[in-house]
């Protein structure tokens, strides 16, 4: 049996981690003052200190992590006390909130923005300048062949002449500007007509919806082209792009309206590009189709131009939104709710043809009312004419007394 001396008693390990917390392990000591922990008490100790490191640990990565963005902050504000210094306060504001790029692409991209919009705004006296210039280019050179044409010792041309010249050169420009505007716009409503004459011309359509074959008045139209565009392209599986030179696009036009015949209606989605000018018809039809609900609860499409492979490559994305625009303008709501802004401006009509009559009616003199100005007119001339007939009357009575 141990004697009283070596009966081991409990006792208190105290450790202080760099919070300042105090972790107290309990454990056992000796009579002879040496202290031997349990495993438990070295296991709490241990799981102690583990965490305090990671605490640690994690504290001075957060510190690490954040000491970039306060350097930049403080280097961001001495940059900013800098250039208030320098600029003024709105010019820094600007340049440090990044409206002022230093980046000469970002400049080079807006200016042609600007310059795109200054044109859109002003294009009407631009076009004017242009076709000015155009004619006394044109006029010049004209008179310059004509000269060179007759020879150095020929007389110069006479008024009548050049004033022909100067017409014809106008005549000219105006022909090519004319030419220029119908070759890179669309016309949605002769590609209307024009399909719809296809259409009429269709036995089997005639035959599955019921001659006659009419339009509704609900159409989706969308047109693209008509622009210049640069030559930069792509290559295939490639990120470098390729320069060449700029292209005219052609103008298109993407339709799709409803048709409705003695037995079915159809929906017909139409895709066309503008190819020439003085043609019959200067649409080249890329794809009509029909669709048509079948007695199954289905659709059957009929192709009176291009076909399913041109559909699937174009008309399925063209022709599913336009179809949802239709669906949407043909839908009872939108119905309701043109019902209710004709009846609002109905209204609005009334009430100022109502205060219009009632500004134009008689009022009393206590609320501004009188003569009209003509009124006023009629009641002068009225009162000369009374003033002058009057004196000629005294006249004649005074001359009838002295006789």
């Amino acid at each position: 049996m141990a004697s009283p001396a070596m009966r081991p008693n409990p006792a208190s390990f105290v450790t202080k981690n760099a919070r300042g917390e105090v972790n107290v392990a309990r454990g056992f000591t000796s009579s002879f003052g040496a202290s031997t922990p349990s495993p438990a008490a070295g296991m709490a100790w241990m799981t102690s200190r583990v965490k305090e490191l990671k605490d640690t640990a994690r504290a001075q990565m957060d510190a690490a992590a954040a000491a970039p963005e306060r350097l930049k902050s403080a280097a961001r504000e001495s940059v900013r006390q800098r250039l208030i210094a320098v600029l003024g306060p709105r010019a820094a504001e600007s340049v440090m909130s990044g409206s002022v790029s230093l980046n000469p692409a970002t400049h080079a991209r807006n200016a042609v923005m600007r310059a795109r919009a200054f044109a859109f705004r002003h294009r009407v006296p631009i076009a004017a300048v242009v076709g000015t210039g155009a004619t006394y280019v044109t006029y010049r050179g004209a008179i310059g062949v004509a000269q060179r044409v007759r020879g150095d010792a020929a007389p110069r041309l006479d008024g009548y002449s050049r004033i022909t010249t100067f017409a014809l050169s106008a005549g000219v420009v105006t022909g090519a500007a004319v030419y220029l505007r119908a070759r890179s716009t669309v016309n949605p409503e002769h590609v209307h007509a024009a399909v719809m004459r296809r259409l009429e011309r269709h036995a089997g359509l005639r035959e599955v919806l019921g001659a006659p074959v009419v339009p509704s008045e609900h159409r989706a139209i969308v047109t693209t082209g008509g622009v210049w565009t640069s030559g930069s392209r792509s290559m295939i599986n490639s990120m470098v792009p390729t320069m060449g030179p700029p292209r005219f696009r052609d103008a298109k036009v993407h339709m799709a309206f409803t048709v409705e015949g003695t037995r079915k209606r159809g929906l017909v989605t139409v895709e066309a590009k503008k190819r020439g000018v003085l043609a019959v018809d200067p649409y080249d039809y890329k794809l009509v189709a029909v669709d048509v609900a079948a007695d199954d609860g289905g659709e059957h499409r009929v192709y009176l131009a291009g076909g399913s492979d041109r559909y699937v490559k174009q008309g399925e994305v063209t022709g599913m939104q336009l179809r949802e625009s239709l669906v949407s303008v043909m839908s009872a709501s939108y119905e309701r709710e043109q019902r209710s802004e004709e009846d609002d401006e109905d209204a609005a009509r009334r009430l100022v043809r109502d205060r219009k009559r009632a500004e134009r009616a008689p009022k009393p003199l206590d609320k501004g009312g009188g003569m009209w100005p003509r009124e006023r007119v009629t009641d002068y001339v009225a009162q000369k004419r009374h003033e002058a007939a009057k004196f000629v009357t005294n006249l004649g009575v005074q001359d009838t007394a002295k006789q």
